[in-house]
Parts: structure tokens; sequence; C-alpha cells
């Protein structure tokens, strides 16, 4: 059996669980790990203990810069913070060689920036995939499975949250998983004057409020974060044919449909979302096939291009600057 070589670049919070789920798989022999930061190495070295079903055959080895990594890999994961994304992807393909990318999301703080990695990615023949797991999870599988793919829907996701533009690149790339969406506009929103601080640095943040979006399909979707308390959100879906509502937090789900008079139905749910576990089938698919549940850097776009250029205006106001970039990670 082949052993692959994995190269992780950057070990906080997702980086650490990315290691977790690399850490498990049996066609791994080597995986490198790159991270300035002392701290983020030693998280990750402790969430490697945490294993019960560690690969003991895995030799590790961590770096504090990209350049004292050695060349010739079959994976690289992308989980530093947004601003300095795009570019550990370049520097990973133009210095070391790698083809292959996971890489988290947000992308890129701008739309700009996110298309000139695309114009990279493609004269460089690299096969790039966005970590928005939600397409994967088995519940929206099945209720992509009752859809019909030519009926409008509209979908909300409303709750007490502050990550208009983290969350919300989740939220939209989900409605275009359900709708298959080929464009989005937006038809207004209403963001809170206030901005929320990020735990993960003092250079990043997010907004709430509500912003708006319709498909070229004529589908229509909302999103909804309030920006005084945490509460978890909830998401409803409907159409002309059935309904569902999905709450991601206590792990439970409803389906109406018209074929049964509209009367909801407990739909079962029994999954871990987990990036520690889910990255192991991510991983293992993009080694031994090429191909995986989760969206490609282009499909990913439309999410993006749509969070980033739909707050843009509102972080330039309420920070008052004026640059092309949402300071998001």
């Amino acid at each position: 059996m082949k052993q692959y070589k994995v190269l992780i670049i950057g070990c906080g919070a997702l980086g650490s669980r990315h290691l977790q789920a690399v850490a498990y798989l049996g066609a791994v022999g080597e995986v490198h790990v790159v991270d300035s930061n002392p701290k983020a190495a030693e998280v990750g070295k402790l969430r490697l203990q945490e294993l019960s079903d560690l690969n003991k055959a895995i030799k590790f080895s961590w770096f504090s810069e990209l350049n004292d990594e050695s060349a010739n890999g079959d994976l690289c994961i992308v989980a530093t913070q947004a601003d300095i994304r795009c570019d550990m992807v370049k520097q990973a393909a133009s210095k070391l060689g790698y083809k292959k990318f996971l890489i988290e999301k947000i992308v890129s703080q701008s739309v700009e920036d996110y298309q000139d990695l695309m114009t990279f990615c493609k004269i460089n023949d690299l096969l790039v995939w966005v970590n928005c797991k939600s397409r994967a999870y088995a519940i929206h599988e099945y209720i992509k499975s009752c859809l019909n793919v030519n009926e409008p829907l509209l979908f909300s996701v409303i709750g007490g949250n502050h990550g208009l533009a983290n969350i919300g690149v989740h939220v939209v790339d989900l409605f275009v998983f359900f709708d298959e969406s080929k464009q989005l506009k937006s038809f207004g929103s209403q963001i809170d004057p206030i901005v929320h601080s990020s735990k993960r640095g003092p250079q990043v943040c997010d907004l709430s409020g509500s912003i708006c979006g319709y498909s070229d399909k004529g589908s229509k979707f909302m999103i909804s974060f309030a920006g005084d308390n945490k509460s978890p959100d909830h998401t409803t879906i409907h159409t002309p044919n059935c309904r569902f509502i999905i709450d991601h937090f206590q792990k439970f789900a409803y389906e109406s449909h018209l074929s049964s008079d509209w009367q909801w139905h407990n739909i079962a749910i029994d999954e871990d979302w987990n990036v520690s576990h889910m990255s192991k089938t991510f991983v293992a698919d993009i080694l031994a096939k090429d191909n995986c549940q989760l969206p490609t850097l282009s499909q990913c776009f439309l999410s993006h291009e749509f969070i980033l250029g739909e707050l843009l205006v509102h972080f330039n106001r309420l920070l008052k600057k004026e640059d092309n970039y949402c300071p998001v990670t």
C-alpha cells in the first residue's frame, strides 16, 4: 500500500482537528506540520495524545516556517487565517510541488484574491477543495434527494449568532448545494451598527444582522443573526411539495410533505460533524480518488462572492476604512 505524505499549514483550532483526522489514517506514512506559533504546535501535539486510534506508524515532523519543509508531498491542508491562506496555497504549490489541497474557509478576505487564486490553480492544474463540510451531512443529502431541482425553494437560517461572514459562507454554500444555483444576487441587508470581536485574534471580526438573496432560478434565502445573544440557529426549507426544519445544535429535524397532507415527521440524526471525524473521509477520498464530498474551489466561489461582496461595504463603513478586504477568517 502506498504511504502518503500530508502537509498541514496552520495547527490552531481547526488545523489541529485536521491533524487528528489525518493521524488516524492507515494510508498516511508522514505528516508534516508548519506553524510559526509555538503554542499552536503544542495544541497539535496535545491533541494527538488524545487519540485512542492514532496510527502509530506515522512519522510526525514539526516546522516553524514553510521554507524548512521538504518537497514532494501528496496533500496540503491549509488551516491558517484567511489573510494568508491564498499565499500559502501558492507557496506550497510553487516551492514544494503540491497539487492537491484541502483549505479552510473563509478562503480569502476579498473576491479579487479568490479569483486570483482560482486562476493560479487552473494554470497550475491544482485540485482544491474547501472545507464547507455541511454539504456532506447525511441529513442534507437526504433533504436534497427530496427536492425537485426545477422548483424554487425558500431557505432561511435564523439564530442568535455573530457570524454573518464566517458562518454565512457555510449557509450560502448549503443553499447553493440544495438549489444548484449558478448565480446569486442580493435583495437587501440590514446590518447591526456594531463589529463583533473574534476569539481568533484582534485583527479579525464579524457582523450580525440580516442579509437576503435570490438565485437565478428564483429561489430565495435569508440569514438573520441577532447581535445581542448567541443562541443556536435553526434552518428551514420550504418548497411547493415539502418542508424541513433542522436544528444542527440539538441534532433534530422534521419533514412535512404534500403527499402526506403536510403532517410533520421526525428525521433521525446520528452523525459526527466534527472536523476531526469528517476530515478522515475527505482526506482518504482525496488521496485515493482525487475527489471528495466537499465543494471545489470554483464551486465554493458563489458563496464567498455573495458574502464578501454583501458585507464589504458594511465593514468599511463601521470600521471607517476604504479597501477591498473583509477582516474575517
